[in-house]
């Protein structure tokens, strides 16, 4: 049972074995050949650039005395088409006094962007600006987005709603006519997040749409038809 391993300063190989009522050993393992054996960097060189841009938004992942540097970076690169890279900038703005950020994300002309700092408004900002976060979000045209710029949208939408609170009905009408017509998509996660969506903004036929779905399903696997009679 081998129980460590590690690499030795001297280049050899050291593991240990034992327990489970086995005899403990270390053994060292060492070459023996003609090919060199020079320490090599063995990481990977594509995407350098960008790893070292995703560590650098990482070290703003805590609150600045002088929160510039950070917010500047993090609006710079809120739109990467890198989603680790977007990721990293929304928690480094996250961490920054949101008053500091919330007009020049609500601001942002890239979908990408707008998304991913309206995320991380609905997260920390407080519940008067919804009406100010789903006026920006309505600026975006889901038709001009991928299928992952769309799964997006809908959950920038969603947290929109769970974190700042009830929408009002004319809200409501308007959020179900704009995406009714995407569903269904035929993208599984998007379907999932696009009927949540419909269901918490009670759209009109989306749980009979849903029901009917369901009894295709049912009935192309085998199962029992659920759908009403």
């Amino acid at each position: 049972p081998l129980t460590d391993r590690t690499s030795g300063a001297d280049g050899a190989i050291y593991f240990a074995v034992g327990g489970r009522g086995g005899q403990s050993e270390l053994y060292r393992v060492t070459y023996t050949g003609t090919e060199p054996t020079d320490p090599v960097d063995a990481r990977n060189a594509a995407g350098a650039a960008d790893r070292a841009l995703r560590r650098k938004l990482e070290a703003f992942h805590a609150p600045q005395a002088d929160p510039s540097a950070a917010i500047g970076l993090a609006l710079e690169h809120l739109g990467s088409p890198d989603r680790f890279i977007r990721y990293a900038a929304r928690i480094a703005l996250e961490h920054q006094p949101v008053d500091r950020w919330q007009a020049q994300v609500l601001t942002q002309t890239n979908p990408a962007a707008l998304i991913t700092g309206v995320i991380g408004l609905a997260r920390q900002a407080e519940p008067a600006v919804q009406t100010e976060i789903l006026a920006a979000l309505d600026r975006i045209d889901p038709a001009s987005l991928d299928a992952a710029g769309r799964l997006d949208l809908v959950r920038a939408y969603e947290l929109t709603l769970i974190r700042l609170g009830e929408p009002t009905a004319e809200t409501k009408t308007a959020l179900a006519a704009k995406f009714t017509a995407l569903f269904p998509a035929g993208d599984l996660e998007l379907d999932r997040a696009l009927s949540s969506l419909l269901v918490a903004v009670r759209a009109p036929g989306i749980v009979s749409k849903l029901v009917g779905m369901l009894a295709t399903k049912n009935e192309a696997s085998g199962e029992t038809n659920l759908a009403p009679s």
